[in-house]
């Protein structure tokens, strides 16, 4: 889902790092590669709730969270608000996580992560979507100072409903956003500081008891947990590079790495002037483990869309490959895979290239393409090369080549990697808005391709609703008014099945009858389970007449079974939605009497007809 305590990619022991992919400078992406590939048909086939995946990342976080400084164990003992802030790096997130869910033993079930914006400026905290004894997260680390002010009163309104609701809260703030809250939250604050870089350097590990370095203690002590996580992954990379060796060599190769791998970076690009042997610097980083023919077939691709000229020399003359890798630092021993033979150099010449080329950005969607429909790129290094390119995109906020990559494949062969794209950047805590939007704007689109559209279905489904639902709601009731078939079908299915498990159905039907039910929207209402507690409530009966009355008054045909179940539930709802016409009354009772179910109707028809006709006799 989002940042963590120790914020970092490091699977531990067992796992590789490319399971667990860090995007930008404060976020973790439990993308689990091995899944996602076929995350969009196995989401499409059963519509599974995206927390199942959470559940399993709450509990990785919390076998390796170590507590920050003055962390406030017990402040969600009871429900109510607590406010978590601290320096940067701090681990606030991860602090937060923990809170809400007892260490991870409640797990995120119950937890939804509040917006701080909505697509239309809205206000963004609504206290009537509050569920009894639900958990939330607030966090405005990344909002910007006057939309924090703007939100003190609906934060206000929202912490009263939290109290009543017997929920339970946590909103996350920089040290320098805390005179931006209303005063009331003031006694709420709990400050946290970052927690020891050994214990959490040990935590990532995971490789048993074992002494760090002296040397390594010193660089622990200046850095962040982010910096402390990424160490981590250096040391295990560094064990798979040399298994005989020592933890103190691991820790001590990985720490060299992190002190000079951005110099390394700038060295290479600067002692090579040449554009071949950048290009095939830049083509290695991004397909980093990839194998060998995959590096050959993406330069190629690389050279061409930067518009790099050719070498017209023989394959036999000057250079050959072997050559040309060892001058730009890359393995050519008896692996068949593209690896830098400096620890961790991949990462920086990524982030190197993105900041000093930034000409050649608009030009890489087009390469990302082209790289994975290479014959050599398997599944494995497509997912990793999008997840590189997400990482850089993301860094810089150029959201719109990531959307503009998703819709290209959605719309095209590889719907997997267009959702891969959208849940990435619907994680992020910077850009997730930027990402709702692109999908409600989509979604609105009346040239929406069908295959983009199921795309966004499940985006909606998996990336929006866990921590949004009344915005992934708005979304796929959009969908379900789409051209296709196949699509309204599948978007209906995807609503029905939020509003049921969220008990959303008066907000569905607020939404349905306060601009007119259209003739998609007679699908919706048929198929919508209404139980008869909430169903006989003032204000929803009254929505509930009001929507089966324009169904009636369109003339549509009910299907028996949507009329049947309403005929033994309430059958006096629909006579009222009828509102006393005779035509309305006379079509009823038709469809009653095919359904069978003439017999209990056809008192309420005559006692409404004889309402009617006592009023003209009088």
């Amino acid at each position: 889902m989002t940042g963590w305590n120790t914020v970092g990619d490091v699977e531990g022991d067992v796992h590789q790092s490319r399971d667990h992919i860090t995007l930008g400078d404060t976020t973790n992406y439990d993308i689990r590669a091995d899944n996602v590939v076929n995350h969009f048909h196995e989401v499409r086939r059963r519509r599974r709730e995206a927390r199942l995946v959470a559940d399993d990342h709450v509990r990785w976080l919390a076998e390796r969270f170590v507590p920050p400084g003055r962390f406030p164990w017990h402040a969600l003992a009871a429900p109510g608000t607590v406010v978590l802030t601290g320096p940067d790096g701090a681990g606030l997130r991860t602090a937060a996580f923990m809170l809400l869910t007892g260490n991870g033993e409640t797990g995120l079930t119950e937890l939804r992560e509040l917006a701080d914006r909505t697509e239309d400026d809205e206000p963004a905290l609504d206290p009537a979507e509050i569920a009894e004894d639900e958990r939330l997260l607030l966090d405005l680390t990344a909002t910007e100072p006057d939309r924090v002010d703007r939100m003190r009163p609906e934060l206000e309104a929202y912490r009263a409903e939290v109290a009543t609701r017997r929920a339970r809260l946590v909103v996350v703030v920089r040290e320098d956003q805390r005179h931006l809250l209303a005063d009331s939250l003031a006694d709420l604050v709990k400050p946290v500081d970052p927690p020891p870089g050994d214990l959490v350097l040990k935590a990532h590990l995971r490789l048993g008891e074992f002494e760090v370095p002296a040397d390594v203690r010193d660089h622990l002590a200046a850095a962040s947990p982010r910096e402390v996580a990424a160490l981590a992954r250096l040391a295990l990379e560094a064990r798979t590079a040399d298994p005989d060796g020592t933890v103190a060599e691991w820790l001590r190769a990985a720490t060299s790495a992190q002190v000079r791998r951005d110099a390394e970076a700038a060295e290479l690009f600067q002692k090579h002037q040449e554009g071949s042997a950048r290009a095939l610097a830049v083509v290695a980083a991004f397909l980093s483990g990839a194998p060998l023919e995959a590096l050959v077939q993406g330069e190629a691709a690389f050279r061409r869309l930067v518009e790099l000229p050719g070498d017209d020399t023989h394959a036999l003359d000057g250079d050959y490959l072997a050559e040309r890798m060892t001058r730009v630092g890359l393995r050519t021993g008896g692996t068949r895979s593209v690896a830098f033979t400096s620890l961790g150099l991949d990462s920086a010449v990524r982030t190197h290239f993105w900041t000093y080329f930034p000409d050649l950005r608009q030009r890489m969607p087009d390469w990302v393409r082209a790289a994975v429909a290479l014959r050599d790129v398997d599944d494995r290094t497509a997912a990793d090369l999008v997840a590189r390119f997400a990482e850089q995109a993301l860094a810089t906020g150029r959201v719109d080549l990531l959307t503009g990559l998703a819709q290209r494949w959605g719309s095209g062969a590889r719907p997997d990697l267009a959702l891969r794209v959208l849940t990435t950047g619907l994680e992020h805590p910077r850009w997730s808005w930027a990402f709702r939007k692109h999908v409600y704007h989509r979604s609105r689109a009346v040239d929406l391709s069908p295959g983009y559209a199921q795309v966004l279905i499940t985006a909606c489904a998996v990336g929006i609703a866990p921590s949004w639902p009344t915005q992934a709601l708005v979304r796929l009731h959009n969908l379900t008014r789409h051209h296709d078939d196949e699509v309204r079908v599948e978007a209906r299915q995807a609503l029905l099945d939020l509003v049921h498990r969220r008990k959303f159905q008066r907000r569905l039907l607020h939404r349905l009858t306060e601009r007119g039910l259209r003739p998609e929207d007679h699908a919706i209402l048929y198929d919508l389970d209404v139980p008869p507690y909430l169903a006989q409530g003032h204000l929803t009966r009254r929505t509930l007449i009001t929507a089966w009355e324009q169904v009636l008054a369109a003339g549509a045909d009910v299907p028996p079974h949507a009329l049947h179940r309403w005929l033994v539930q309430d059958p006096g709802l629909l006579v009222a939605a009828c509102a006393g016409r005779p035509r309305l009354l006379d079509h009823l009772y038709l469809a009653a009497r095919a359904s069978g179910d003439a017999a209990r109707l056809r008192p309420l028809i005559d006692s409404a007809l004889g309402l009617i006709h006592l009023e003209d006799h009088r």
